[in-house]
């Protein structure tokens, strides 16, 4: 594969895992540079020395070899092999976890397991992770804080320091924390009093940097005239001398976040998956995914039941003014042709209230028991579980359907052989299949998703797990 020619370098990560640690050296460094200044691209799950050759070897030679590679590879044997390459090429790299294994195993004398990924195991630490997250977003701005004796960090400051995303972070990392706002002229809650000074610590920022925060938050020129004087310098002044003064009266540490926190609003999509665990090692994620790839079949089972049963009040209206009215067949009189569209009209609206329904329901029992990341695995199983199922069923609905007419047509004994009977019980299987089933999916994976975008907030706040 072929890479552009980009005239910023190039840095490649290489691991036999996900690579996650040499990343985070890797912009850690270059943090310390112009953001931009280099592209980075990751190699993970390496197990061979062909695949970095078929990875690098392109990129060295669209990039004129203005190129590093960093790699954490812990298998010495195919880290051997990966070095003797790019020393073939010239390339600059970095071997971020060979000299550690040797220093750690000459210190303990024992040689080290050479076995991939184990950092992202389920042990204990992963548990107490998760629960830490669970605490924080049961107790994040404000939730929750009538009770704090349970929070290893409680976090104090104004509107716009930062406290949520430094409460993402450290429970990411295992704390279980909560955060209380600090508004002008409203009395703070009488649980910060109780909770022990060394665990409380309040947040102060600058006043320009708070009032451009806020200022680019509110957008438009009505957002600041509702807002009043939310954003305006000498407003925020005042709260930060407020928060200052309750600060003082608690004896709680007091931390700078001008220039040293994310903005929520700057987030990544990668800071919300790693906040929630959004990994297949979550059993809550493949919870959702089975319940997704579920949901499919359980809609075209549904949906084909319905066809059945409509097509069944068809057939007997049909029968029946056969019947009662003698003329249809000598063409003496006139069908009931309102009668017929009615029973079809009413029995398309009637029998998709409880597909619909299911797929209204779903997202909502998912969210409030699994939470964020079993909503995210309902999503995963449903659309590609459903993706799969959609083009089989218009393909082998469509075989079916021409399978029939290809045979009255006069081949293979033509109408009223058995090869015929056998395309017409097809055909009665295939026609629901490609026009009703398979097409339905899409309406699936639509509103699952939509209902999922508007339920997320009760989703956030109200999961049981």
């Amino acid at each position: 594969m072929n890479c552009p020619v980009t005239a910023r370098p190039t840095v490649i990560v290489i691991s036999d895992s996900l690579g996650d640690t040499a990343c985070e050296v890797v912009l850690a460094a270059s943090g310390q540079f112009d953001e931009g200044a280099f592209r980075l691209l990751r190699l993970p799950k390496v197990n061979s020395v062909e695949q970095v050759k078929s990875f690098v070897g392109p990129r060295v030679d669209a990039d004129h070899r203005d190129i590093a590679v960093f790699h954490t590879i812990v298998d010495p044997a195919l880290r051997a092999r990966v070095l003797d390459y790019l020393g073939m090429l010239h390339i600059r790299s970095v071997d971020l976890i060979g000299p550690t294994l040797a220093v750690l195993s000459s210190l303990i004398g024992v040689p080290p397991k050479g076995v991939a990924g184990v950092i992202h195991k389920t042990d204990d630490r992963y548990f107490h992770r998760i629960e830490a997250m669970e605490y924080f977003v049961e107790h994040d701005d404000g939730r929750g804080c009538d009770d704090l004796s349970g929070a290893d960090i409680v976090l104090l400051g104004v509107s716009r320091t930062s406290k949520t995303p430094l409460s993402m972070y450290l429970a990411y990392q295992g704390y279980k924390v909560a955060n209380v706002p600090l508004a002008h002229g409203m009395e703070p809650p009488k649980s910060i009093y109780e909770v022990d000074p060394m665990r409380l610590f309040g947040l102060i920022s600058t006043v320009d940097v708070i009032s451009e925060i806020r200022d680019s938050r509110l957008g438009d020129d009505y957002a600041r005239a509702v807002a009043g004087s939310y954003a305006e310098p000498e407003s925020v002044r005042s709260e930060l001398e407020e928060a200052r003064a309750l600060m003082r009266r608690l004896g709680c540490f007091v931390v700078r976040t001008d220039g040293k926190a994310i903005e929520v609003s700057k987030a990544s999509f990668s800071d919300f998956m790693i906040y929630y665990d959004v990994t297949l090692m979550n059993p809550k994620v493949l919870a959702g995914m089975f319940l997704g790839s579920m949901m499919a079949f359980m809609f075209c089972g549904l949906t084909m039941n319905a066809v059945g049963r409509a097509a069944g009040h068809m057939v007997e209206e049909v029968r029946r003014q056969f019947r009662e009215i003698p003329g249809i067949l000598t063409g003496k009189a006139e069908p009931d042709y309102a009668r017929c569209v009615a029973i079809s009209t009413k029995g398309a609206q009637h029998e998709m209230v409880t597909p619909s329904l299911l797929a209204i329901i779903a997202p909502i029992l998912t969210g409030l028991i699994f939470g964020v990341t079993g909503v995210v695995g309902l999503l995963i199983g449903g659309l590609s579980t459903g993706f799969v199922l959609a083009i089989f069923m218009a393909n082998s609905g469509g075989a079916w359907d021409n399978a029939k007419k290809h045979i009255e047509e006069g081949n293979h004994g033509g109408k009223g052989s058995e090869a015929h009977k056998a395309t017409v019980v097809g055909d009665t299987v295939g026609d629901p299949f490609k026009d009703t089933s398979g097409p339905s999916l899409n309406i699936l994976i639509k509103l699952m998703s939509m209902v999922a975008i508007v339920m997320a907030g009760l989703t956030v706040a109200w999961s049981l797990f």
